[in-house]
């Protein structure tokens, strides 16, 4: 009994040290691939020169402990690829949020005013300027209602084609407010 529960914890010992490794340390897959090959090499190794007290069960165990090393290695090769998914969105969103901040000032200097709509085409967010320009409170406007008669067909032109290519777009256009 002695010599089988000290088989069992070694074997133990080893997978618990492999799952560690998979998961917790930041190896990247190609490099793992070793905490599985040197598990089951041990194990082999263990059972096959140094002996095992259940002899008639050593190829089940080599063939359990193997079978184990995949699915750890494969749940590791899982997360890795799970972080690099999350680094590249990541790192997208930054880039995207760069251009539109480079745009947003490049509006600024070639535009009296900038506004930013949502997808209903509401103002999203006044600021002082935009109050002191429009001589009101802007924010929650719906902009569609306020285009000129001359401008509105061009403005909806405008939409459909940024709603299509999802591209920032901009045009001249005259505004008409009702005063309170």
């Amino acid at each position: 009994q002695d010599a089988a529960s000290s088989e069992s914890l070694t074997i133990l010992a080893l997978l618990a040290t492999e799952v560690a490794i998979c998961i917790f340390l930041p190896i990247r897959a190609c490099m793992l691939i070793i905490a599985p090959l040197m598990t089951v090499g041990l194990v082999t190794v263990m059972v096959g020169i140094v002996g095992t007290p259940f002899p008639e069960a050593s190829l089940r165990t080599i063939a359990y402990v193997s079978l184990i090393s995949i699915f750890v290695f494969r749940g590791a090769c899982r997360h890795e690829q799970h972080t690099r998914d999350n680094w590249r969105a990541k790192q997208r969103i930054e880039v995207q949020t760069q251009i539109e901040s480079a745009l947003h000032v490049m509006a600024g200097t070639l535009c009296d005013i900038v506004i930013h709509l949502d997808k209903d085409l509401c103002v999203v967010k006044s600021t002082a300027m935009h109050r002191a320009f429009f001589g009101q409170e802007v924010e929650g406007l719906q902009v569609r209602t306020c285009v000129n008669d001359g401008d509105r067909r061009n403005f909806e032109e405008l939409i459909d084609k940024a709603a299509a290519s999802s591209a920032l777009e901009s045009m001249p256009a005259r505004l008409e407010f009702e005063f309170a």
